[in-house]
């Protein structure tokens, strides 16, 4: 049972390489192999992790009722651990389903509440990837000056992280 945290984290990393290869049915197909294996382990923070993966790849997939159905146990998950650190992700990427579904005052809501919590645990790198969510979510609504705002934040974000390293 010792090497089962290593192999599940392989697993995870594989998918990940698959996902940068835009092949996410296989991406899917190594998250869930880690899932199985982070459940046995009872890891909350891991399993959240991992729902967060396949959620994502359910709605790169256009597949947004297994999405919505893996972010939201992931945010379930997330909520009773002491970190807030993957709040603001599941958030932001249940507001991405709810966008696709065009339901926009809920994928409003999800990226402002994921907003709050990135600022909050000053998480700017997915502060500003929100920030763009948020732009695009505007000019798909046809709000171009508000959406170049929010665009705007997240570049000034992205130039200030960029100055740092």
């Amino acid at each position: 049972a010792g090497n089962l945290p290593q192999q599940a984290t392989t697993l995870q990393y594989i998918g990940f390489v698959y996902r940068q290869l835009n092949q996410e049915s296989e991406a899917l197909k190594f998250y869930q192999k880690s899932l199985t294996i982070r459940r046995s382990l009872s890891n909350k923070d891991a399993i959240a992790e991992v729902l967060n993966n396949i959620g994502e790849s359910h709605e790169r997939l256009g597949q947004y009722l297994p999405a919505l159905q893996a972010l939201q146990e992931a945010l379930a998950l997330a909520q009773t651990l002491n970190g807030r650190d993957h709040e603001g992700n599941i958030l932001d990427n249940l507001g991405t389903v709810y966008k696709r579904l065009r339901q926009y005052p809920k994928a409003m809501e999800l990226y402002h509440q994921a907003l709050a919590i990135e600022r909050e645990v000053g998480n700017r790198a997915s502060e500003r990837i929100t920030l763009s969510n948020i732009g695009d979510l505007l000019k798909q609504q046809n709000k171009p000056a508000l959406a170049i705002a929010f665009y705007k934040q997240s570049v000034r974000l992205t130039e200030a992280i960029r100055q740092e390293l």
